[in-house]
């Protein structure tokens, strides 16, 4: 011991004791803290990867859990997702977990989606968790399990052939094997699962045993809403004042089965939809409505009788071709199907045409400004016009002409187009509005009462912090209603106005155009000289903050001007709940059905019905807590088992050279460094130099010199290529040497004397007193020849040589990052495991045994 018995009693001895051992702590802190955090990304996936925390949070969080199984439910993609819940957000970090959730409600909504099931196509809904990036998740593993039990494929060595064969694939493992990201919404998807490799997909798709958690049901009302954000503008405010409407939230946006005729703008929005946007296989014709239209349109494709006549098999000498029937669905191949896609797609809109009907009538700017006699710098100056607003007071006489001309074109070409009201779609919003209407008869009221629509009273409805927006205007309306009525102080800003707050700072002190900042600094009792050195504040600034009684009268000035109003919060909500129930009760006459009718949270008709996506997925994943669970705790060791000992001979492999490298460490280093110590050749110390020589140089150097010599000797992709280059390490050399050395050279002479050759000397002597130190070179070579990565993928380029660390490298290229920390955490255990076990051998290997 350093530190004797005597001065341990000292208090300045225990002192440097404790902080020894807590600067010990710390050093092991942060070496075991990088550690954990690698351990729990392991667990993650691209949702919470960033949030570095020793524990994955999805573990204890509901929000975190729901995140990452929106994510992964529905592909990846949350585009998608928000469309389903029409729901205009953009990143998963918006996502709220719904509070209004009726159980009763999501029961039958099961039952619907079973009934579904049994009677629509199979392009109603998805296969959901069929791709996530970089991670093969649940679907995909249970597509290729399925393949591989396949009575017709099986597991058996010639089951990926059998299926390249029939489908004309090309696949070397199931590992390859994935499943498409489905969507059936777009116009040219196709629907046909009949033939190819599809039928395999539509089977598998329709043994799915959880359907309600692993498929995904199409919502065609989020896409139309995304066509209209697309068309119109973002807000629902604007949409709601260029169409004419009047939704209160994105979930009032229906998609109705036929145009609706009642609002023309509206008509023409859904028209432009249903032709050129939705999939033809949601869409029904008829045919008594557009016959002489699809004629038409026939004709002018192809030109002529005889020519339509050959092509639709009807007879010729017929001038009315009542034959030429138009189907009612789409065909789902043949020309007839081509010929019914561009007829639906006809869609002669002024909003899409009349820029190019300029454009191709003037051809240059500099033409269109001489005919209108105006100064455009390009066509995109042009005025939109969607043949509902009038023309612009100064709209120009000849650009009047080109609109007329337009319209009559229009007009012409409607002859040839299928008309909207021959139109009709369906979709699960509409079957799922007329399955609650017969399931409670018709009666509004008994489903708003079974499924608990609505607040019950007053209490009930809590002050937010900020405004509802547009997840309900009439609930924001009331919201900033109430906000305004309450003094200046006790309003609040939220934290993106400090800007805006400043601007208008400088507006109550711009005097012809500029700013006083002097009187502002005498006002304030500060030096303020430019924008950024205003105090801004998001609260009322109260006397615990000192500055004068002017800041203060400036932000209650600012509050009443209304020019922050859009910007205005509730720091303190629970302070107010008590005026806010007495607002809302004054306002709606204490009736609390007059509240719900006006914030419509209860339906007022079944045509206004949602469907619950978002509060049936929260239900899923209560349900499937545990599964959802265990699933992201597994599949990204998952994916690395099977990368290293599923797909190619990657463990093999490994296995088989490191032991070849061990073996040949424990043979040709202790034969070198026994002559080298034995017989002490005059030149072992340059012999012994020249072995150690290429320590010098990094291995990188070397690799290129080898493969070199190997490839001469024609010794590549084998495990001779692997073993040779490292096969004599002159530092091990270096070490055995100076073992033996100092064994007694008595022991040596007296089994000479005994008879003993030079081989049972070597070997029962010189090798059995130095199991120590071969210990160490054995780990050596384990752990030289398991981490190898460069010699072995540039001497072993072949697949079937590949080893752990070269399928490692190639699964970190496509795989995530979390997935690469698996493959970290798996690829330590061996040499951990070896250190754990022979810790021992490698202490007593470190120190220099003494005979006994």
């Amino acid at each position: 011991m350093i530190i004797g018995q005597v001065e341990k009693r000292s208090w300045k001895v225990k002192v440097l004791n404790i902080c020894i051992h807590l600067i010990l702590i710390l050093g092991s802190a942060t070496m075991v803290y990088p550690l954990l955090l690698m351990l729990s990304g392991s667990f993650k996936s691209n949702v919470d990867f960033s949030n570095f925390t020793v524990v994955p949070q999805y573990l204890h969080d509901d929000w975190e859990l729901f995140r990452k199984h929106i994510s992964t439910k529905y592909n990846g993609d949350t585009t998608r997702a928000f469309r389903s819940f029409k729901t205009p957000l953009y990143t998963l970090d918006t996502v709220e977990i719904p509070n209004d959730i009726s159980l009763v409600q999501i029961k039958d909504y099961e039952l619907f989606l079973k009934e579904m099931r049994e009677t629509k196509g199979h392009y109603w809904y998805c296969i959901g968790m069929a791709f996530e990036s970089g991670v093969n998740p649940l679907m995909v593993r249970r597509f290729r399990s399925w393949l591989k039990n396949h009575p017709v494929y099986g597991d058996d060595a010639g089951g990926i052939a059998k299926l390249n064969e029939e489908f004309d694939l090309e696949y070397n493992h199931w590992s390859e094997i994935s499943l498409p990201t489905e969507s059936f919404v777009a116009r040219r998807a196709t629907v046909d699962y009949s033939k190819g490799f599809q039928r395999l997909l539509l089977e598998f798709k329709e043994s799915i045993e959880d359907p309600d958690l692993t498929c995904i049901w199409q919502n065609l009302e989020g896409e139309f809403i995304s066509v209209l954000r697309q068309n119109i503008g973002n807000d629902l405010d604007v949409i709601n004042a260029k169409l004419g409407t009047k939704y209160n939230c994105w979930s009032d946006v229906v998609l109705p089965a036929t145009v609706p005729t009642d609002n023309p703008r509206l008509a023409a929005q859904w028209e432009d939809f249903v032709k050129t946007s939705l999939n033809p296989a949601f869409i029904t014709v008829d045919p008594a409505k557009a016959t002489e239209q699809w004629k038409k349109f026939l004709l002018k494709k192809y030109g002529s009788y005889e020519d339509m006549a050959k092509v639709y098999r009807i007879d010729i000498a017929d001038k009315t071709h009542k034959d030429l029937v138009l189907p009612a669905v789409a065909p789902l191949s043949g020309v007839t199907r081509a010929d019914w896609m561009d007829f639906l797609y006809g869609n002669s809109t002024v909003s899409g045409l009349w820029i190019n009907f300029v454009k191709d009538k003037y051809k240059t700017v500099a033409a269109l400004n001489k005919a209108w006699g105006v100064t455009y710098r390009s066509f995109n100056q042009l005025p939109e016009l969607d043949g509902f607003t009038a023309l612009p007071a100064d709209f120009p006489a000849q650009a009047k002409a080109d609109y007329d001309a337009l319209l009559k074109q229009i007009a012409e070409n409607k002859t040839a187009e299928i008309p909207a009201d021959a139109l009709q779609i369906n979709h699960l919003a509409l079957e799922y509005r007329k399955w609650l209407a017969n399931r409670f008869n018709g009666d509004i009221q008994k489903y708003n009462e079974a499924y608990e629509r609505g607040y019950k009273t007053f209490g009930d409805i809590k002050l937010q912090e900020n405004a509802y927006g547009e997840f309900n205007l009439a609930a924001s309306d009331d919201w900033r209603e109430f906000v305004e009525s309450l003094p200046a102080k006790d309003i609040a800003l939220n934290r993106q106005a400090l800007s805006e707050y400043r601007v208008n700072t400088v507006k109550l002190y711009t005097v012809d155009g500029k700013c006083d900042f002097t009187q502002m600094s005498n006002d304030f009792d500060m030096t303020i000289t430019a924008i950024n050195e205003i105090p801004a504040f998001n609260a009322y600034p109260d006397d615990t903050v000192h500055y004068t009684d002017k800041v203060r009268e400036n932000y209650v000035n600012l509050i009443k001007s209304g020019a922050m109003k859009d910007m205005y919060r509730v720091a303190e909500p629970e302070r107010f709940q008590h005026q806010w129930e007495e607002f809302l009760a004054k306002k709606y006459n204490n009736s609390i059905a007059e509240l719900n009718k006006a914030w419509q949270k209860s339906a007022a008709s079944f045509e206004t019905v949602n469907l619950p996506i978002l509060e049936y997925e929260f239900v899923q994943l209560e349900k499937n807590r545990g599964l959802l669970i265990r699933e992201y705790l597994k599949r990204n060791y998952l994916m690395v088992f099977e990368t290293l000992f599923l797909n190619g001979n990657a463990a093999v492999n490994t296995i088989i050279y490191c032991f070849l490298a061990v073996l040949a460490a424990l043979l040709v280093n202790p034969l070198c460094a026994y002559g080298l110590s034995r017989y002490k050749p005059a030149s072992s110390y340059k012999i012994l130099l020249f072995l150690m020589l290429p320590m010098a140089f990094p291995g990188m150097v070397l690799g290129i010199p080898q493969f070199l010599l190997v490839k001469e000797i024609g010794l590549l992709n084998t495990f001779a290529a692997l073993i040779l280059p490292g096969m004599a390490n002159g530092y091990s050399i270096f070490l055995l040497k100076g073992f033996f050395d100092s064994l007694p050279k008595e022991l040596f002479e007296s089994a000479s004397l005994d008879g003993a050759s030079e081989w049972n000397i070597f070997w029962n002597i010189a090798m059995t007193l130095s199991k120590p130190i071969l210990s160490v070179i054995a780990l050596g070579a384990f752990t030289s020849a398991y981490a190898n990565f460069m010699l072995a993928f540039l001497l072993c380029q072949k697949e079937s040589m590949w080893t752990m660390m070269v399928y490692l490298y190639q699964l970190q290229q496509r795989a995530s990052q979390s997935v690469g920390f698996a493959a970290l955490v798996i690829a330590a255990i061996p040499t951990l495991l070896v250190f754990i076990f022979c810790q021992n051998i490698i202490i007593r290997g470190i120190v220099v045994p003494t005979e006994k």
